[in-house]
């Protein structure tokens, strides 16, 4: 039986974000660390089901599944996918745009249309806290809650550096 993925959201673009008004980590990063997979791979037992938030390119979804594991983006940048950059011309059905602090549900759809919220042992958020403002945080804990397999672990990181490009705060 085979199945797909969809996501829900009411706002597919975080059109009012600072990488989808100018278009910087979104058009540049795509980040693999292998040694960081495997590190990963050893702390959690299970197969890993990652869901990266703020996804860019994503090496890092198709280095998690190329090792065997399940992994899904997620983008608040359209730029990528219609560039069909990077990861997004190779695995487009594990990869998607959404406003993260709006509600989103991947739900997972059978054969026989039984949809499946999808849970996850992993979630990311590479330098994405900082963008989001503390109003909106909630939303985001949310979404990461609705996402998150019991005994899940969530891993972000936050650039301290201050970075504006032409107007744009992108830190």
């Amino acid at each position: 039986m085979s199945s797909f993925i969809r996501i829900i959201t009411e706002k597919p673009v975080a059109y009012d974000s600072s990488d989808y008004i100018q278009p910087w980590g979104t058009a540049r990063d795509s980040s693999i660390r292998i040694s960081f997979n495997r590190k990963l791979s050893q702390w959690i037992p299970e197969k890993l089901r990652v869901l990266d938030l703020g996804c860019s390119g994503d090496g890092f979804v198709k280095s998690i599944i190329d090792q065997g594991g399940f992994a899904v983006g997620i983008e608040g940048s359209d730029y990528s996918k219609k560039q069909k950059r990077a990861e997004w011309a190779v695995i487009p059905d594990n990869l998607f745009t959404a406003d993260i602090t709006e509600p989103f549900k991947l739900i997972k759809i059978s054969d026989d249309n039984k949809e499946q919220i999808l849970k996850f042992n992993v979630i990311t958020a590479w330098e994405v806290i900082e963008h989001i403002s503390s109003d909106k945080l909630q939303a985001v804990f949310k979404n990461i809650d609705l996402h998150l397999a019991p005994n899940g672990i969530v891993i972000m990181s936050i650039s301290t550096k201050e970075e504006i490009i032409k107007g744009a705060r992108i830190h």
